[in-house]
């Protein structure tokens, strides 16, 4: 039913406390399934009509207090049909208008309701969450409550960009110490309820009670569910955590604490068998468990260290699925240890020991079980022989000059007319080339030995601001990559100086490196190849990571739209960059009969 999995375990905070995506992705599940029950179910407005205003008056009576009457009142002016009825109507105005003062607010039955909707979700925060901020904050207020929540609250309530802030994980845990801190709170209780709001809540009720006397056993269980999802998405998570039958973590994180602790409580609610949840082994005579599945699906493995791809291969005790691309990002090694172990000798003809170190599992994998398939038949590899994610002259591209030489080439089958956009000078094109030419600036190598090319940066600063206003008001998205960090900072002051505020643009628009992009996507991709042959000695000295095919082929894969890339033709247009950087070399050509040429 298009439920996320829950997400165990998750970033740290500064208290140390787990702080997880998933809580964010149950809470909009919640809000779009609400709506669309809603827009199916028009009568299930009705219902919770009926049923809510009949849940409030029985709140009142058994707790009654200024705040719970004007939440009443409130609720009951709401009503349809109540405005037609001018004497009810003006009778439940004038209640309303007693009891708004400025004291009546504060009891903490009221500040439950508004610790409860503040709005931690991405989609609740963007539709009312800086207004729910601010009612609790100016409840904390009134009672001197601790400056540094205040502080996050106003924070909060200023929030008026389109984007959803980064600070959701500090609601989220605030609302959860708030929720704790004041439910033991005993609210303030007056002798007994009012009568005139007991009797207009009734009367709104009854114009409503017709009507739901013909609601069928259908409708009152539905409306039931809307209440729990709109009101209360803790219950919800706790229950997709007990009966969800898909469990989803990082790989280091698949035996940590919380899915433990998780496993356990499904035992205690099954009445299950252990044995049937964790696999024992002993290690020098001590007993260690972890969670064991029917199937375990490892998702980028080819980037995982091989110790780390072991953590949840043996959790699977039926099949292990390793996903991957052993032609994109291979695991980071550190480089001291693979030159320490690195003997200079070949362990086989063709491959030292660095090479095994350098190489994934999942690539080894890979090839072991290719090698296992010609001797028995049985068949454990699957390649991926179609791409929908970009226009197909980019999908013939990469195919062509990344994997068609391994055997593992594929089909673009989404026509281009699925990739059209309008950008200007661009033309619609699928592929450009941002022409930089070396007189406008050489690289410079920083003294971190990283490497920047201001030229470059300043030219795709420039075309991105007119295009990122040209793409105003869509949902266009723009990934910048650059192979070194110091080039990407230099991008980001150059969108600066060019009026781009990365922070209010950051839903559309990325610049990073590209051990980053691995796994992205987005509509226009702007490639900066930075290097301009300012030394020749050796193609290594010349082009640095751009002779990474690995690299290369993520850089140039993360399109959906368009590819474009800053460089010079002086040197990508070279036969030394075709014989060394053979994609640039092709990308530079193709951009000449099938894309278009930009100046920078």
């Amino acid at each position: 039913n298009s439920l996320p999995a829950y997400k165990f375990g998750g970033r740290r905070d500064i208290d140390g406390e787990s702080v997880s995506d998933s809580e964010g992705e149950l809470e909009k599940w919640c809000a779009d399934l609400a709506k669309s029950i809603r827009a199916k179910h028009p009568s299930i407005a009705r219902v919770r009509d009926a049923e809510e205003l009949n849940e409030r008056i029985d709140a009142y009576c058994s707790s009654p207090s200024d705040a719970s009457g004007l939440s009443l009142m409130l609720r009951a002016a709401e009503i349809p049909g109540v405005k037609a009825d001018s004497d009810l109507y003006a009778r439940i105005n004038a209640i309303i208008t007693e009891l708004k003062t400025p004291d009546t607010q504060g009891d903490s039955q009221s500040l439950m309701r508004k610790i409860f909707a503040l709005r931690v979700g991405e989609a609740s925060f963007l539709d009312d969450g800086a207004d729910r901020a601010l009612d609790l904050y100016d409840a904390l207020d009134s009672i001197n409550y601790d400056p540094q929540a205040l502080t996050l609250l106003r924070k909060a309530a200023a929030w008026n960009k389109s984007t959803p802030p980064d600070f959701l994980p500090e609601l989220l845990k605030l609302r959860k110490r708030l929720a704790a801190e004041f439910k033991t709170q005993t609210p303030y209780i007056e002798a007994k309820p009012r009568s005139d709001i007991l009797e207009a809540a009734r009367e709104a009720a009854s114009l409503i009670q017709s009507a739901g006397d013909s609601f069928s056993e259908s409708e009152k269980i539905l409306a039931e569910f809307l209440l729990d999802i709109e009101n209360n998405p803790d219950s919800v998570i706790e229950a997709v955590k007990d009966y969800q039958f898909v469990y989803s973590a990082t790989v280091q994180q698949s035996i940590g604490k919380e899915i433990d602790e998780q496993v356990k409580r499904s035992i205690n609610l099954t009445k299950g068998n252990p044995r049937d949840f964790y696999n024992m082994v002993s290690v020098n005579d001590d007993s260690i468990r972890f969670p064991i599945y029917d199937t375990v699906i490892v998702d980028e493995a080819a980037r995982a260290l091989p110790m780390d791809l072991l953590i949840p291969m043996v959790q699977g005790e039926k099949r292990i699925i390793l996903v991957g691309d052993h032609r994109q990002l291979p695991h980071i090694i550190d480089e001291d240890i693979a030159n320490a172990m690195d003997d200079g000798k070949d362990d086989q003809p063709g491959h030292s020991e660095r090479d095994y170190l350098q190489q994934s599992m999942f690539s080894y994998l890979f090839t072991r079980l290719k090698d296992l398939e010609r001797k028995d038949g049985i068949k454990r590899t699957v390649t991926l022989d179609s791409q929908y994610r970009m226009h197909p002259l980019l999908g013939n591209f990469v195919s062509k000059n990344f994997y068609d030489d391994y055997g593992e080439g594929f089909t673009s089958p989404v026509g281009a007319e699925h990739f059209r956009y309008s950008l200007p000078d661009l033309e619609g094109k699928p592929l450009a080339w941002l022409e930089v030419p070396v007189s406008a600036g050489p690289e410079a190598q920083t003294s971190a030995k990283s490497r920047v090319r201001k030229a470059e940066a300043d030219a795709i600063a420039a075309y991105l601001a007119k295009w990122l206003e040209a793409a105003k008001g869509t949902t266009c998205t723009f990934g910048v990559i650059s192979f070194y960090s110091a080039q990407k900072a230099l991008i980001e002051d150059a969108l600066e100086r060019n009026g781009v505020n990365l922070s209010d643009n950051k839903s559309r628009l990325q610049v990073g490196t590209v051990d980053a992009f691995q796994g992205k996507e987005f509509d226009i991709v702007i490639l900066s190849a930075v290097r301009t042959g300012a030394r020749k000695a050796s193609p290594r000295g010349t082009f640095g990571h751009l002779m990474s095919e690995n690299r290369l082929c993520v850089s140039m894969s993360r399109q959906k739209r368009a590819l474009v890339v800053a460089g010079t033709s002086e040197l990508f247009g070279s036969e030394f960059a075709a014989k060394n950087v053979r994609a640039l070399f092709n990308f530079y050509n193709l951009c000449k009969t099938e894309g278009v040429i930009l100046n920078g």
